[in-house]
């Protein structure tokens, strides 16, 4: 059923690594065997991903890479200003050729030394059946929710604006014409869950025959004279739910396939709307705020991926996100993970020092005060209470640090522990360096142990209790304040005592 006009072209993505790295390629008569093959109902269409020496085979797709890459070395060379508008590298490893009957096109992950930050580039070499080679980077600009994920396939559906740059391609019609309409076939699906028909998006490798179509869009260029031949994207529309008919083009890019290949970099522009979704309560403006920030949006996920996007991390994301974009890190600390309190009076009173660590990086500050629970729970597991100056708070201490060391790295964790103990007043010195040693026993244990688990660390610590290498005060009176059992006669004693 037709629907109403929308801005935005759907578009195939394929995930890769990127490593830019231009070619260095060989001419051979036999193409290699692909290790995967796209197949479609349609058999005058013929997908395939692989690098630039599967397709070896192509004299003509060579020819074409060496006569480009040929060109950007004289541009560099010549220092000629305008060419190296049109410096780029490409990553030879992820390729992906479409043959049609009208001819074959290659797509090529890029990367243009002009473009604007959060731009995904293709490099786009077009063979028509007799032949002729054009060759241009297609840029695409993302605009809102630029790229969204189909829920069932590996595929994603494009929204923003494309930018053509000639890098090889006759543009004299166009440039005569001033302006111009260039036609760009892809392939698109509305498979979805149910094996029904349903949402557009970009056909992908786990695309399912029957559901693929050839959709025509038709893009209104603005040509700039000069010797760069930019050609800049006007107003295109696409109608959702119906497949678009084209009535054909003039001049360079008319008849190509083009297939958006993606490198990992760009994957955080999914991963930004997987969180906008997480965070509820997000206004317009905050939203594209995120989206015109998408290194902090990569940050978010980094953080609640692995916390599996529970509500106390979403909470906390949350914050994040506010303080940043406000500039205000003291929201980070109405978190209840900085704030709640516990029954053994042994985390209250939170310095000043480690509130600017927590602002510094709130992610490791989250994660080290996360694990005081940990650290509690470890020590009442094995003493049954969680004590002052005895053996238990030994053991919380060495415990508690050896984790965070393992989670933050050792240079965080030592900062945070000489922070805890910042304000510690003058009648507790001797509880300071009793903490101070234990801290340091958990530190160098960790860094020579990064990879043991909770349990291992508890089992090894509470060992070392055994064997004397951790410190407790004894002999203590009453554990009550305002010196917590320490008397004339406390000193430092090994936990084997």
């Amino acid at each position: 059923m037709m629907e109403k006009l929308l801005k935005f072209i759907f578009t195939a993505i394929l995930f890769t690594s990127v490593s830019l790295f231009f070619f260095g390629c060989q001419k051979e008569s036999v193409e290699p065997a692909l290790e995967e093959t796209i197949k479609y109902d349609d058999p005058g269409i013929d997908m395939r991903q692989g690098t630039i020496d599967n397709f070896k085979g192509d004299i003509h797709f060579h020819e074409s890479l060496k006569k480009i890459a040929s060109n950007i070395e004289k541009a560099k060379q010549n220092n000629n200003a305008s060419k190296k508008k049109q410096n780029f590298t490409i990553d030879s490893n992820k390729v992906v050729r479409v043959k049609r009957n009208s001819g074959t096109t290659y797509s090529i992950l890029a990367k243009r030394e002009e473009s604007q930050t959060g731009t995904v580039d293709n490099l786009i070499i077009s063979i028509d059946q007799n032949n002729s080679i054009n060759s241009y980077i297609l840029s695409y600009i993302p605009e809102n929710k630029g790229f969204v994920s189909h829920p069932g396939h590996s595929a994603y559906a494009f929204n923003g604006s494309l930018k053509v740059t000639s890098v090889d391609m006759d543009v004299s019609g166009l440039l005569a014409q001033k302006t111009s309409f260039i036609e760009i076939t892809v392939l698109v699906c509305d498979w979805s869950e149910g094996n029904v028909h349903g949402t557009w998006h970009l056909a992908g490798s786990n695309c399912t025959p029957g559901f693929i179509q050839e959709v025509t869009v038709i893009v209104d260029y603005e040509v700039n004279d000069g010797p760069n031949s930019t050609i800049s994207m006007g107003e295109y529309t696409t109608i959702d739910g119906e497949i678009v008919s084209g009535v054909g083009s003039n001049g360079g890019a008319g008849g190509s396939t083009p297939i958006l290949i993606l490198g990992d970099d760009e994957n955080v522009y999914v991963e930004c709307e997987i969180i906008l979704d997480a965070l509820e309560g997000l206004s317009s403006f905050e939203k594209n705020w995120l989206r015109n920030n998408l290194w902090f949006a990569q940050k978010l996920f980094d953080f609640l991926e692995p916390e599996l996007f529970s509500p106390e991390a979403k909470e906390f994301a949350e914050l994040w996100f506010h303080a940043e974009m406000y500039q205000d890190y003291d929201l980070i600390l109405t978190h209840p993970v900085f704030t709640q309190q516990d029954p053994y009076n042994v985390w209250n009173n939170v310095t000043q020092t480690e509130r600017d660590l927590v602002k510094s990086n709130p992610v490791k500050g989250y994660k080290i005060f996360k694990n005081r629970e940990i650290a509690t729970f470890m020590t009442v597991n094995k003493f049954n209470r969680n004590g002052r100056n005895d053996k238990s708070d030994a053991f919380r201490h060495a415990f508690y640090q050896a984790i965070n060391t393992r989670d933050v790295g050792i240079s965080f964790t030592g900062q945070f522990a000489d922070a805890h103990e910042s304000e510690v007043p003058s009648n507790l010195n001797l509880e300071k360096k009793m903490d101070l040693y234990n801290n340091e026993v958990g530190i160098m244990f960790a860094a020579s142990n990064p990879d043991m688990t909770n349990q291992g660390f508890a089992d090894a610590i509470y060992q070392k209790i055994l064997d004397g290498e951790l410190r407790y005060l004894s002999p203590l009176s009453t554990i009550v304040p305002p010196n917590y059992g320490i008397i004339s006669t406390t000193k430092l004693t090994p936990t084997n005592q």
